[in-house]
């Protein structure tokens, strides 16, 4: 069989590949990412002076030549209108036609790898330079060997030109430098933290004497098994939030945001019958300039979502965002990589900006045996037992436990039904509490709290004791001139 033949394009771009150092493939990757993302990453190689000469292949330089001219021009880089204009230019075939640019574009570079793959283009054009210089000296010497002091001079000029170019690139120095902590802000932070603030600080928890906080740059993990109240919890913290000073947004998956809002408000009031009241209105208004509410029901992409949330913090200052609840997000739930990126976003944008999420979380079901061994009734779960990835229980800051004693429920459920006397009723409901919050992480303060509960159910509200249903406030604030969001 004879051999594959070659052109003599292929023969000339081989023999040149292997006279001077070079990085195609990196070429390749850095492009690819430029057109597909080119608001991005056009930016980056615009920041670190990536010049067309630093391209090895001549329609590598073209193409990135190109999109240079594209940018100046005020329009954007997108793959069909570009090609259009290269045809218009009668610049296609210099780039090696439609079929080259679309191999470029579908190279499907990763992401993270752009800078290094940008410094080693960057290098070898550096020293595809040396190489020039030191054979155009070279040259030099044989046909001037007397002008010593002149070929010095141009040693010396060429060397600082190269030199030159290598300082006004990124160093890896300098980037390093970037991701440590300045040591001002490394002092004051550990002062704070030393000194309480960071650890003590943050919105209380809406149960007094209950020694959970809600921390800027953090997130918290309510979970329980269906039914035990973990929603209803999550509205109570709300509303005691806004109490506070802070706005929440909420996105509800559960439920219609209308539903979700109203029962909010009675959490607030402590009034089931507040919307036939002469103060619904301002009740009502006060709530909706603190508490957003997520519009979709359906499965949302966590991207989308987050970028929701960052909006409204830029936008309208809000600082805690509720998630209700991360196994009905449109992620994959047998993809354990898809959640963990998942909870990963919800993560970075606790980092990124000074706010707080809330996310609800369902546990597995209990076996058999663990249902056997609690008399019949489920028991409160561990992080081990949170349904979907790993990550939702390692990622948070916090972790809350919401549950609910069944086997009270079910024995109240069968008073009621034998016709036990409403005085017999609430009095067995006052005599054992409903159930109990469980703190299973506080990274912050390593506390873990525990705390039993009673539930009002006409007024939405958790309770210390059975005794009263505790206000949220001194004084209505709708009532009150508030200078707060204005």
């Amino acid at each position: 069989m004879n051999p594959t033949k070659t052109t003599k394009k292929e023969r000339e771009e081989s023999d040149v590949l292997r006279a001077l150092p070079h990085a195609v493939g990196p070429e390749k990757s850095i492009l690819s990412s430029m057109l597909q993302n080119p608001d991005k990453f056009m930016a980056l190689a615009m920041k670190e002076e990536l010049e067309p000469s630093d391209f090895y292949l001549p329609h590598h330089k073209t193409l990135y030549l190109e999109f240079l001219n594209t940018i100046e021009e005020g329009k954007k880089i997108e793959l069909v209108s570009f090609t259009q204009t290269l045809l218009d230019k009668g610049l296609l075939s210099k780039v090696g036609g439609a079929s080259v640019l679309a191999d470029i574009y579908g190279y499907s570079p990763i992401e993270t790898h752009f800078e290094s793959h940008l410094q080693l283009v960057k290098d070898k054009s550096i020293l595809r330079q040396i190489i020039r210089d030191a054979n155009q000296i070279v040259a030099a010497v044989y046909e001037s060997p007397d002008e010593v002091k002149e070929l010095i001079e141009t040693i010396d000029k060429q060397l600082s030109n190269v030199k030159k170019k290598t300082e006004n690139r990124s160093s890896d120095y300098r980037r390093y430098r970037q991701q440590l902590v300045s040591l001002d802000v490394l002092k004051k932070g550990v002062s704070n933290y030393l000194s309480g603030d960071a650890m003590m600080g943050g919105a209380g928890f809406f149960l007094p004497d209950f020694k959970f906080s809600f921390r800027p740059h953090e997130f918290t993990l309510v979970f329980g098994h269906s039914g035990h109240g973990k929603s209803q919890a999550v509205q109570n913290m709300v509303a005691n939030l806004v109490i506070q000073g802070h706005k929440c947004c909420i996105a509800s998956f559960e439920q219609p945001p209308e539903a979700t809002f109203a029962q909010i408000l009675v959490s607030l009031t402590g009034d089931p019958n507040i919307f036939l009241k002469p103060e619904y209105t301002a009740a009502y208004d006060w709530l909706a300039s603190r508490v957003f509410m997520y519009k979709e029901m359906k499965k949302t992409c966590p991207k989308h979502l987050i970028e929701t949330f960052r909006q409204a913090h830029i936008n309208d200052k809000v600082d805690f965002f509720v998630t209700d609840n991360v196994m009905t997000l449109n992620v994959d739930r047998s993809d354990n990589k898809a959640q963990g990126e998942a909870a990963d976003r919800f993560r970075l944008f606790g980092v990124d900006f000074p706010v707080h999420n809330i996310l609800v979380a369902h546990p597995r079901k209990s076996g058999g045996d663990a249902i056997a061994k609690n008399n019949g009734y489920m028991q409160a779960p561990s992080l081990a037992d949170i349904n979907g990835a790993g990550e939702w229980g390692n990622m948070p800051n916090n972790a809350l436990v919401v549950w609910r004693d069944m086997k009270k429920a079910d024995q109240i459920s069968e008073m009621e039904s034998n016709g036990r006397s409403e005085e017999d009723v609430k009095a067995y409901w006052k005599s054992t509490p409903c159930g109990k919050f469980f703190t299973r992480k506080q990274r912050s303060t390593g506390d873990h709290p525990m705390m039993a509960y009673w539930f009002d159910k006409a007024s939405k509200r958790f309770m210390t004791n059975a005794s009263i249903v505790q206000p949220m406030y001194d004084e209505k604030p709708w009532d009150l001139i508030q200078e707060t969001f204005k």
